[in-house]
């Protein structure tokens, strides 16, 4: 827990922010059909759509590939590929996965379930294979190509099995300790996962244009949960029943026909975005016309899918495809590729080194006179330690949203969490707010704020809390 603030000389600022089976590579060949967008179908977007927007053609996505229900697709680079029982066979259970893999070009069964190596690998340890074991795949197809399986390697329950990875002479060993490159992690949008993103993700480049706006998002209205960060520096919020476009320093509400907040939404490299929900998807053009997409088998008729559920959006290179269920299969489907919807991937941006280091000030006792006014609220001696719990006493504050700066700092060993407000009165109604959660609140003078030029990339030692208070919600760390 938060402990009580002790010394009044030592406390400081709290701008929270600091954190945070071998196979020959097969070419696929298959029988996709591509048929061009139609533009007969013209269903928009909800009826609360801007009356002048211009309705737009209906965006076509023909089926690709078919699969049972039970399989699952893992995203490889430049292609897909669906394991069908993707589970290794278990004590007198006969184990039957089929692999294929996907791309523009069609689809091709090969054989690259590596549960014959695994077993050679371990001596069929029955503590491992007398149950069916999920298999998982990651990394790019064929050049870092890896399988895991979900299973613990001794009967402690400690370790993992090793990760195998493919190669010439077929699977082996995984033994670089390192992961594989994946694709589009932050396709859900959710900010959290925009902000951890690492660099062996080839979205990664969102991390930290994701944190450049965490300022704004604490200030929006609507809930910062899902974010779209298109070319340009443009941002949408997304959630049911529209998204807010970021205009200035103002978030700019829109309507959308989807219901309930999408479980997908990614940025396209020509501004638009698209977005997955129970309602559907959603394309989503950069001048915000809003059209549904609409799902056809493929074949001469193109008989359109009706009833499609448990819609995602999943990545196939620098492209995004749909994948649903429909009644007992797994469909992929994607628009012609003259119109294909490439993803938009900034470049990560490294930063040009670390923050200057600032000295700040010792606080002193507040005074009428003081226009830096900055609430002691607690201290331990963790600068690692996150002040979650006294920052959660402000949740439902949104009257204080713009009055209030989170800022952690630490002085002689010790680490100080508290607001920076601007008026003695704001300063008064935080620590009102803190002793409602039983901590002894100071009162001081204490400029913090400026002396962090940028408050999400803050000096050593010092870390910027954003809370959308009004939401309930820290952002940051």
């Amino acid at each position: 827990m938060d402990s009580s603030f002790i010394p009044c000389s030592l406390l400081l600022s709290v701008a929270l922010i600091a954190c945070s089976s071998k196979e020959a590579t097969p070419s696929a060949s298959a029988e996709a059909t591509s048929r061009s967008t139609s533009s007969s179908s013209a269903p928009v977007a909800s009826a609360s759509a801007p009356a002048a927007v211009e309705v737009p053609p209906r965006p076509l996505a023909i089926v690709r590939a078919a699969f049972p229900a039970r399989t699952t697709i893992f995203p490889l680079g430049r292609v897909l590929l669906a394991c069908t029982d993707c589970r290794t066979s278990g004590k007198g259970l006969p184990s039957k996965p089929e692999t294929v893999l996907v791309d523009r070009k069609g689809s091709k069964k090969v054989s690259l379930f590596p549960e014959a190596d695994w077993r050679g690998l371990y001596q069929n340890n029955p503590f491992i294979f007398d149950e069916p074991r999920a298999v998982s795949f990651s990394g790019s197809y064929p050049d870092d190509f890896r399988a895991r399986l979900d299973a613990p390697y001794d009967r402690g329950g400690y370790g993992s099995v090793t990760p195998l990875r493919a190669g010439p002479s077929g699977w082996a060993a995984a033994s670089d300790g390192n992961d594989p490159k994946a694709w589009a992690c932050a396709s859900s949008g959710l900010l959290f996962q925009l902000l951890g993103l690492r660099e062996r993700c080839d979205d990664a480049g969102f991390a930290p244009l994701a944190l450049k706006l965490v300022p704004a998002l604490a200030r929006a209205a609507e809930p910062p949960n899902r974010l779209v960060i298109s070319p340009g520096g443009q941002a949408a919020l997304v959630f049911d029943g529209g998204y807010a476009r970021l205009v200035g320093d103002k978030w700019e509400k829109r309507p959308g026909p989807w219901a309930e907040e999408p479980d997908f939404a990614v940025a396209l490299e020509d501004g638009g975005f698209v977005v997955a929900s129970k309602s559907g998807v959603h394309l989503v053009s950069k001048d915000d016309r809003v059209a549904e997409v609409a799902l056809a088998e493929s074949g001469p008729e193109g008989k359109p899918v009706a009833g499609a559920t448990e819609l995602s959006l999943v990545p196939l290179g620098d492209e995004i495809w749909v994948s649903f269920q429909h009644g007992d299969k797994l469909e992929l489907a994607a628009v012609d590729e003259a119109s294909k919807w490439k993803r938009y991937l900034p470049a990560l941006q490294q930063p040009d080194g670390e923050p200057p280091a600032v000295d700040l000030p010792n606080p002193v006792k507040l005074t009428d006179s003081c226009v830096t006014p900055f609430v002691m609220l607690a201290s331990n001696n963790d600068p690692r330690y996150t002040f979650r719990a006294t920052t959660e006493a402000f949740f439902g504050h949104g009257e204080l949203q713009e009055a209030l700066t989170f800022v952690q700092f630490t002085k002689e060993k010790t680490t100080f969490f508290g607001v920076q407000t601007k008026t003695r009165e704001q300063a008064e109604k935080a620590a009102e707010i803190a002793k409602g959660i039983k901590l002894s609140p100071q009162l001081t003078c204490f400029d913090a704020v400026g002396h962090i030029p940028d408050l999400t990339r803050p000096p050593s030692g010092v870390r910027v809390y954003f809370a959308n208070l009004a939401h309930k919600r820290l952002l940051w760390p």
